[in-house]
């Protein structure tokens, strides 16, 4: 009865062509690019492993994400984010995180 599962991300960098490939379960990619000013997020599935709802057979999307010398890849579980605390006493939030970064 129980419907423990979890987030996951996998990553596969191709050294060749500087293409990195991500599936994520729950959780999105972030890349920040060295010339970029704000980072590019590619979107996990919405679908977990190991959970009641989750079919032994779901295949995760695969993205490909060119990358450059300099770039930067961050990803995060809600643990982060949902830390409470602060002089609001509210959740650190992904906006925060990313202007922390």
């Amino acid at each position: 009865e129980s419907d423990d599962g979890l987030d996951a991300a996998f990553f596969w960098f191709d050294t060749h062509t500087w293409t990195l490939r991500f599936a994520g379960a729950r959780l999105s990619l972030h890349v920040l690019h060295p010339e970029a000013e704000q980072f590019q997020t590619v979107a996990g599935q919405r679908m977990g492993v190991g959970y009641v709802d989750s079919g032994m057979d779901y295949q995760w999307e695969m993205h490909s994400v060119p990358l450059e010398s300099g770039s930067l890849i961050f990803i995060t579980t809600d643990g982060l984010t949902d830390q409470i605390g602060g002089v609001k006493n509210i959740a650190f939030g992904k906006r925060r995180v990313f202007e922390s970064l």
